[in-house]
C-alpha cells in the first residue's frame, strides 16, 4: 500500500526518507540487551501486553516528522502509520508463519524467509509486488542456512516449525531461495543484510535490489556495527559492487528513537564518508516511491 501526502514530499531534495521501521511497535521500548539476535528474539516474544496500535503508529509518525523524516517503508502485520495516513510511504503487510495474502495488497513484508512456508513464497511469485525481506541479520540465521541446525533452527523447532521445513534451508541462502523464484528486483528492499554471503550480495546488486541497513538496531541486540567488528568492509563492499543502499532505523524493540540521524552517525563513526551517507537517508526507490 503506497501513500503520497503532497505536503509532506514538497522538498524531496532535503527530505528524509526512513527505509524500514515496525510504527504499529512503537509503544514497546527497547527490549535489546547488546546479548545477541536469539536473547533479543525470546524477549520480544516474551511480551505479554498488545501494543496499543492506533497509538503507536500516531506516536511513530509525530517523532519521525520531528526529525524530517517524511516518508518511511512501514511494516505492519495489523496497523501502521503509512495505512492510517499520518505519513508517506509504503506499506508492507508483513506475513508471518502461514498468515493468508490477501489478494489486493501490493506490497508484502516476507518477515524472514525461514518464517514462511515455501508455498506462500511461491504465491508472491505469481503477483508483481513490492517485497521486503529481513535477512542476514545475525549469525545464528546463517547458520540455520548453512547447516540446518543450531540456536535458530532449536527456535523455529519450539516455535512449531517442522524439521523438514528446516532440512529445506540446508545448504542455501535466503537471496538464492528468493532468487530462484524470481522474487529478487527493483521492487525488493533487504533489511539488514550485514551477515549475508558475498553470493547474495551479488544477486542483490544484479537484480537490482535494495539493502537497508539499521545501525542502531543492529548496534543494539550485538549483531553488528560493534567495536573492532567488520561493519566498516561489510558496508563498503556492498558500494563496490554498486547496490542501492537506504537507511532505515527499524523499531523501538531494538532501538530508543525512530531517528535516521542517530543511524546515521553510527555510519560515520565507523568510518564510511558523510557523502556516501546523506543519499542512503534520502532513497525513495528504496522504498519504491517515485516523487513528482
Amino acid at each position: 500500500m503506497e501513500t503520497k501526502l503532497k505536503q509532506d514530499i514538497a522538498r524531496p531534495d532535503s527530505a528524509l526518507v526512513n527505509a524500514h521501521a515496525h510504527t504499529e511497535w512503537h509503544c514497546c521500548r527497547n527490549v535489546a540487551g547488546r546479548d545477541g539476535f536469539l536473547p533479543w528474539v525470546r524477549r520480544v516474544l516474551a511480551l505479554e501486553t498488545p501494543p496499543d496500535w492506533r497509538r503507536a503508529v500516531a506516536e511513530a509518525a509525530a517523532e519521525m516528522k520531528a526529525e524530517g523524516i517524511v516518508a518511511v517503508g512501514d511494516y505492519g502485520a495489523v496497523d501502521s502509520a503509512v495505512k492510517r495516513g499520518l505519513i508517506a510511504g509504503r506499506h508492507y503487510l508483513e506475513l508471518l508463519r502461514d498468515a493468508p495474502l490477501p489478494p489486493d495488497a501490493d506490497s508484502i513484508a516476507i518477515h524472514a524467509v525461514h518464517t514462511v512456508p515455501r508455498s506462500t513464497l511461491e504465491s508472491l511469485a505469481r503477483r508483481n509486488l513490492h517485497l521486503s525481506v529481513h535477512a542476514g541479520e545475525s549469525g545464528e540465521e546463517m547458520m540455520l542456512y548453512r547447516e540446518g541446525a543450531g540456536s535458530m533452527a532449536d527456535l523455529l523447532l519450539e516455535r512449531g516449525f517442522s524439521a523438514a521445513h528446516i532440512a529445506s534451508l540446508r545448504g542455501l541462502s535466503p537471496l538464492s531461495i528468493l532468487d530462484k523464484l524470481g522474487l529478487v528486483g527493483p521492487r525488493m528492499q533487504v533489511v539488514h543484510a550485514m551477515h549475508l554471503p558475498e553470493s547474495d550480495l551479488k544477486i542483490i546488486a544484479e537484480r537490482g535490489a535494495h539493502i537497508v541497513l539499521c545501525p542502531v538496531s543492529n548496534r543494539e541486540i550485538g549483531t553488528a556495527f560493534l567495536p573492532g567488528d567488520e561493519s566498516f568492509s561489510r558496508v563498503m563492499r556492498m558500494f563496490d559492487m554498486g547496490i542501492s543502499l537506504a537507511l532505515g532505523t527499524d523499531s523501538t524493540l531494538s532501538c530508543q528513537a525512530l531517528s535516521l540521524k542517530d543511524n546515521a552517525a553510527i555510519l560515520e563513526d565507523i568510518g564510511i564518508m558523510r557523502t556516501k551517507i546523506e543519499p542512503m537517508m534520502r532513497n525513495w526507490n528504496a522504498i519504491g516511491l517515485k516523487v513528482d
